[in-house]
């Protein structure tokens, strides 16, 4: 009987680093994966990172400018609550390491994913763009949960709210949806099924958005 745990997480908050240690310790897996792939983790661990110049001439104007624009404002909300974006994939190496469990990184190569994001139409990344402007004045969040959610950046948000967020941007932006959400799921899940032929029990990191695409491509 194969047995896979996901847990969907938050980049961001506390909540997500004691689930992700919580899992682990319960379900003693023989595996760990984490939505990274090698790069990002070793320029987490390392902080090295490319020059915004370097940056600029291989993803092109505006494909840099949207990643400039996610990375800041997760990076001011991440200092806000005091914890770096993305410390719950490296607590979760750390605690493999610990524990001396085999890690995978399972997530598509971060330069396939922008070399895609070429095909985005131009109309849908000026919209993007846009989206991540109001969400940097906090304008995007009020529309997605009108009110209906408390919102704690300490805990994993809830799972209507990441539907509803989901579903908006799969709607509004459908071909950047594909690019950053449902071609990493497939990718993400084609890798656990490859895992699952050497190991019976994993525990599986992934960013809450990644969460339902994943689970139902395994199912």
């Amino acid at each position: 009987m194969k047995e896979v745990t996901l847990v969907p997480t938050s980049h961001i908050a506390a909540q997500s680093l004691k689930a992700v240690k919580k899992a682990i310790e319960e379900s003693k897996p023989e595996c760990i994966a984490v939505e990274l792939d090698m790069n990002r983790y070793y320029a987490m661990k390392t902080e090295e990172t490319a020059t915004n110049r370097e940056m600029l001439r291989s993803f092109g104007a505006m494909n840099f400018m949207i990643f400039w624009l996610m990375k800041s404002i997760q990076g001011y909300l991440g200092g806000k609550v005091g914890i770096m974006p993305g410390a719950e994939m490296v607590k979760a190496v750390d605690l493999a390491s610990e524990y001396r469990i085999k890690v995978a990184f399972i997530d598509r190569n971060i330069a396939l994913t922008f070399q895609r994001m070429s095909d985005i139409p131009k109309k849908e990344k000026l919209k993007m763009f846009w989206f991540l402007i109001k969400g940097s004045l906090g304008l995007l969040f009020s529309k997605i949960y009108k009110g209906k959610y408390s919102f704690d950046l300490t805990k994993t948000p809830p799972k209507e709210l990441v539907n509803e967020a989901m579903s908006m941007l799969r709607e509004e932006l459908p071909t950047m949806y594909k690019v950053l959400v449902s071609e990493r799921d497939a990718h993400m899940a084609r890798r656990i099924r490859e895992l699952l032929t050497e190991f019976d029990n994993m525990v599986v990191v992934i960013g809450a958005g990644h969460y339902d695409g994943i689970r139902k491509r395994l199912k």
